[in-house]
């Protein structure tokens, strides 16, 4: 992706499936982060990390329903950790 104003920078971003959010993490990535996509439904957070990647990016999906979910795998992205959590 062109322009690299964020390049080696991590970002977490909730809400990127539509809107604001999708915009946002599109943007960010485009600015060369590595952006978390954080969101409920699965669907429209892998067809915003495929056009993340067509573009030459690189992000992470992570769904959530529950906040509490939300700080275990926002934890875990910001420690770029694979990681698998039961509820």
């Amino acid at each position: 992706m062109n322009g690299a104003i964020f390049e080696r920078e991590t970002a977490l971003v909730t809400g990127a499936g539509s809107g604001i959010g999708k915009a946002a993490a599109l943007r960010l990535a485009q600015g060369g982060a590595f952006v978390g996509l954080l969101g409920r439904t699965e669907d429209e957070l892998e067809e915003t990390l495929a056009e993340i990647r067509s573009a030459g990016g690189d992000g992470m999906v992570l769904v959530s329903a529950m906040r509490a979910r939300w700080l275990r795998l926002s934890t875990a992205f910001l420690m770029h950790e694979k990681v698998c959590i039961s509820w």
